[in-house]
C-alpha cells in the first residue's frame, strides 16, 4: 500500500510544478504587456514610467518560523531562471517519488 507520507510528496511535488509554470506564464504575460506599453513610448518616457510602475520587476516572499520576508526589485530574468530550477528540481524528485511509489506497491503485491 502507498504510505499516507509518500502520496502527501507526489502531490506536493505536482503542486509546486503547477503553481510555478502558473507564474511563468503569468510573468510572460505581464512581459508581453510590457512589450506592447513601450512601443510608442520614447526612451526618456519608457524610463520614467518604468521607474515608476517597477515593471519587469517582481518581489518574492520567504517564509520562516518566527516571520516572513519580502525582497522587492527582483528582475524577471532571474525570477524566470529561479522557477525553472524549481521546477526542474521538482521533477526529479517526483521521478523518485514515483519509484519508491512502486517499491510500496510492489510490496504490498508481495505480501
Amino acid at each position: 500500500m502507498l504510505t499516507r507520507e509518500t502520496a502527501a510528496k507526489i502531490y506536493n511535488c505536482h503542486s509546486e510544478i503547477e503553481r510555478s509554470e502558473t507564474f511563468l506564464k503569468e510573468m510572460k504575460s505581464r512581459e508581453d504587456a510590457l512589450e506592447e506599453k513601450r512601443e510608442g513610448f520614447d526612451r526618456e518616457d519608457f524610463l520614467r514610467e518604468k521607474s515608476y510602475y517597477n515593471d519587469g520587476l517582481i518581489s518574492m516572499t520567504i517564509p520562516s518560523s518566527e516571520n516572513s520576508g519580502t525582497v522587492y526589485r527582483i528582475e524577471f530574468e532571474l525570477g524566470r531562471s529561479i522557477l525553472i530550477a524549481h521546477i526542474a528540481k521538482q521533477k526529479a524528485l517526483l521521478v523518485s517519488l514515483n519509484e519508491q511509489a512502486r517499491l510500496e506497491l510492489d510490496k504490498e503485491e508481495s505480501c
